[in-house]
């Protein structure tokens, strides 16, 4: 039987598989702030992303309906990219992305922990790269059972997501924990007994991915209305 807890979860994952990807999210945040936008603005506004790249992340957005292309046949040919209505609806999320994003920055400078962060980026470019420090594949499936379950063991964590390697869920934690948003609890006992915790810092991420989940909703909907 399917939990609540599993169903909100896969909903979030919904809405993150669509956004949240090296450059989705700044792509889809400039598009509402500046409106329309042609290929090449893009490359002098995100210059680390590389042409091919631009390319396919803009194809992928336009696949799902969040940004459309105009063609103008004119020589050479003008394309132009602007956000679709349905695409407006992620708006609320991509600000709290961001503010989120500026704040995670502020604590990681006074935390002194490195960033990874090009020079070139600009404040809200930075920010909302911040936010995917936190939220990759396996990520925010971490912390949404920490929020939700409460504190567990590494062996609880494996077999609530059992896709992950032990490899990978070993290094997600460390990151995590290095970031602030997991704690991490080690009993001396034997056999060792280690246990991760949501921190408060964590919790600060816990609207963001509820937004996630409630659009991932619908947004599974509209495909299911598509296809018919």
């Amino acid at each position: 039987m399917t939990s609540d807890v599993d169903t909100k979860f896969c909903e979030a994952m919904i809405a993150l598989d669509v956004i949240v990807g090296k450059w989705k999210p700044i792509i889809l945040h400039q598009l509402i702030q500046k409106g329309t936008q042609r290929f090449s603005n893009f490359q002098k506004l995100i210059p680390d992303i590389n042409k091919r790249t631009l390319s396919i992340k803009l194809h992928e957005l336009e696949e799902q309906e969040l940004v459309e292309k105009a063609i103008y046949a004119e020589v050479p040919p003008r394309v132009e990219y602007s956000i679709t209505e349905y695409g407006r609806t992620l708006e609320s999320i991509l600000q709290d992305m961001h503010n989120w994003g500026e704040s995670h920055l502020v604590y990681l400078i006074q935390n002194n922990v490195s960033s990874d962060l090009p020079d070139s980026y600009t404040k809200w470019c930075s920010a909302l790269t911040a936010v995917e420090t936190i939220v990759g594949k396996w990520k925010p499936v971490i912390l949404f059972y920490l929020l939700k379950l409460g504190t567990k063991r590494f062996g609880e964590i494996q077999k609530l997501i059992p896709n992950i390697s032990k490899r990978i869920l070993t290094l997600h934690l460390r990151e995590l924990e290095e970031m602030g948003v997991i704690g991490r609890t080690v009993y001396e006992v034997v056999p060792p007994k280690v246990e991760y915790f949501i921190t408060d810092y964590g919790r600060t991420l816990e609207p963001i991915l509820e937004k996630m989940h409630d659009w991932g909703e619908k947004h599974r909907n509209h495909r299911i209305q598509v296809r018919k």
